[in-house]
């Protein structure tokens, strides 16, 4: 019945869980300027504005030279996909002379047909912009909320939990806020090398679209494994327009990025926030994608590493 209704409002809940996420992020901040004695509220609007001019900064330094690189994709995109079509059909001419594989003429196909349908849907998602800025308000609303109360999440949590339970269940919200606190941080600065080190190799290589694909390359980041696979593709389909040769330096530079994010970057930032087994984090993707989409995909990671943390206090006070 429960989870009948909880699958029903499933996208109610989703916002609400990037809430709590962005509220156990705030927290660590919020909690040290009460220390110093700054009101929570200021401390909160503190964050909210430094954030803003952080990302108005940005946007006013890198929305005019992404429009421009955006209108110059746009305006090749119809010798691109042609250039792509026909570097595809020399390949499988190439494949199907040297019997590589049976079935690569209808690969090769489809691959083509698929990419002369893109063009027309380019622009199909203006309903879906405006739905993703709505939940984006709601979102950044609920945690501020949460956030100005000096322990406004546990009080939220508290109102869902049953009286003989809630001395258990507000242990297993500190553990979890903190770790849900520190994967964000984690998040964001991972976010942010990767996309520095996509655009640098880029821009080095000489790619037309360098700054599109490295923003292009630190967004799809969010999504573990899948993400930068996808970012390999595009930036290898995108360069394909301007030689083969640097489709595929740029394709071998972004899984060289992949590889110093996989063994680098994210074990030194990363390991202590989430530290969950990769088999878990795959499944958890799996069922998230399944359950809410996009974003669940996005959420399935911090959902894992509390439900990870509930699963170990369980075992523990099972054995205790």
């Amino acid at each position: 019945m429960v989870l009948g209704l909880v699958f029903l409002i499933r996208d109610v809940v989703v916002l609400v869980l990037f809430a709590i996420i962005l509220t156990s992020a705030i927290e660590p901040f919020a909690a040290r300027m009460e220390n110093k004695k700054i009101p929570r509220v200021v401390a909160v609007s503190m964050v909210y504005v430094i954030g803003a001019l952080l990302l108005g900064t940005a946007l006013f330094f890198l929305i005019p030279p992404l429009l421009e690189q955006v209108r110059q994709l746009a305006i090749a995109m119809p010798s691109f996909f042609e250039t792509a079509m026909m570097k595809f059909e020399s390949f499988k001419q190439f494949a199907i002379q040297h019997n590589i594989a049976s079935n690569v003429e209808y690969f090769f196909d489809s691959l083509s047909s698929e990419l002369g349908q893109v063009a027309p849907n380019i622009f199909s998602t203006t309903k879906a912009v405006m739905t993703g800025t709505i939940s984006v308000v709601i979102v950044l609303a609920v945690s501020f909320y949460m956030s100005v109360e000096k322990g406004g999440l546990k009080k939220f949590i508290e109102t869902l939990t049953p009286e003989n339970q809630r001395d258990n269940v507000m242990r297993l919200v500190k553990k979890s806020q903190a770790k849900l606190g520190k994967w964000v941080q984690g998040q964001f600065v991972v976010i942010l090398l990767v996309g520095l080190l996509d655009f640098l190799g880029l821009f080095f290589l000489g790619a037309r679209f360098a700054l599109l694909l490295g923003i292009a390359g630190a967004i799809l980041e969010i999504i573990p494994y899948a993400g930068p696979l996808v970012a390999t593709v595009i930036a290898f389909l995108i360069c394909l327009s301007q030689s083969l040769t640097l489709a595929v330096l740029a394709g071998v530079w972004f899984l060289i990025v992949q590889q110093i994010e996989n063994h680098v970057i994210t074990p030194k930032i990363m390991q202590s926030a989430v530290g969950l087994n990769p088999i878990v984090v795959i499944l958890a993707i799996l069922i998230g994608t399944k359950l809410a989409g996009v974003l669940g995909l996005v959420l399935a990671v911090p959902v894992a590493a509390v439900i990870e943390v509930l699963i170990s206090d369980f075992l523990g006070t099972k054995n205790l």
